[in-house]
């Protein structure tokens, strides 16, 4: 249901974008009645063809755009088509533009991409304003987000974060530690993090308020802790709902929205044993994206047909065996988190 809001939302930005230059487009021409132009149709959903009508006026709604930010601009604009033309699933031609897309997997989108996607569009309009009006509209949305220069640029700084980038009702401390283990996190797993390691990252932090933030996290069931004897602080475990509910910003990917590309992988594989090693394999992913989505797989199979824990990294358990219940789970896993 969030995905599918999230992509809705998208979509509202992307129909007000064109709707904006659509209008401003056929306002200049009523007002240079020498220009002949075709009706107009969807131009305006591409940057090309929408660059190439107003050309007729000498003008650009987009060189106010830097080369980074028009490049995310085509790539939203392609990533609004994939949602609502072929359900989310991402086809040859997105591939190509998207470095971190595969055929077949489920687009990505978060609500950074939205903000982003706004943010850009918003200086294109600003730009007509000027063009039109000589001067800009009152500007509603935050400061355009940062254009990722490069493949590191997927990862954030956990001390940049905002609250309202994390959307969970706890204290800014609380989100401060979640956003710390989420960062931190060698292989997403629910790895011990001793008293003293929280007391190190956390030493000019009033001790008070950062055993209330674990409390507060444990009690959304994001960890669970264990008092320890003459120590400030416990030793906790983070939940696969911590990585669920942080990584999307602090990593840029989403665990569950993984975890449905990898039951596309062993559904369309038919795959009955399923070695860890080797479903990950199948994946562009490191093990710190891989492990917490397919913790989310796991909890669909049978207790029966998982192995055991492995005892040692990288992954949660071994392997894990497919019956048709199982499939049908995975199934409705997809259903709830795709909406189709």
């Amino acid at each position: 249901m969030a995905y599918r809001l999230l992509g809705n939302a998208h979509e509202d930005v992307l129909t007000a974008f064109e709707a904006t230059l659509k209008v401003a487009y056929l306002y200049a021409l009523r007002q240079r009645p020498e220009v002949k132009a075709k009706p107009v149709k969807n131009e305006f959903q591409n940057v090309d063809f929408g660059r190439d009508r107003f050309s007729a006026f000498d003008f650009d709604p987009y060189d106010c755009l830097s080369a980074d930010e028009l490049a995310v601009l085509r790539l939203n604009i392609q990533k609004r088509h994939i949602i609502g033309h072929n359900l989310g699933v991402v086809d040859a031609k997105f591939a190509e533009q998207a470095a971190d897309a595969k055929i077949g997997e489920t687009v990505h989108l978060i609500a950074q991409d939205i903000i982003q996607f706004a943010s850009i569009g918003q200086k294109a309009i600003d730009r007509l304003d000027e063009w039109i009006c000589g001067t800009t509209s009152q500007t509603l949305l935050n400061p355009p987000a940062p254009v990722p220069d490069g493949p590191a640029a997927d990862k954030k700084d956990h001390q940049q974060m905002t609250d309202t980038e994390i959307d969970i009702d706890v204290s800014s401390m609380a989100k401060k530690i979640g956003t710390w283990i989420a960062t931190t996190s060698e292989f997403g797993l629910p790895d011990p993090i001793g008293g003293d390691d929280i007391e190190q990252a956390f030493a000019g932090e009033d001790a008070r308020l950062v055993e209330e933030a674990l409390a507060e996290l444990e009690a959304e069931g994001l960890l669970t802790s264990t008092a320890l004897m003459n120590a400030k602080f416990p030793r906790v475990r983070p939940t696969l709902d911590l990585f669920a509910v942080f990584d999307p910003v602090v990593a840029g990917y989403t665990p569950f929205i993984d975890a449905g590309e990898l039951i596309d992988l062993i559904l369309e594989g038919k795959m009955e044993s399923v070695p860890l090693s080797d479903l990950h394999e199948k994946t562009s992913w490191d093990i710190r994206r891989f492990n917490p989505a397919v913790s989310y797989v796991i909890g669909l199979i049978d207790d029966g047909r998982v192995s055991g824990e492995t005892g040692s990294h990288p992954y949660p358990v071994r392997y894990f065996s497919v019956a048709a219940a199982d499939r049908v789970e995975m199934r409705a896993f997809l259903k709830r988190t795709r909406g189709s």
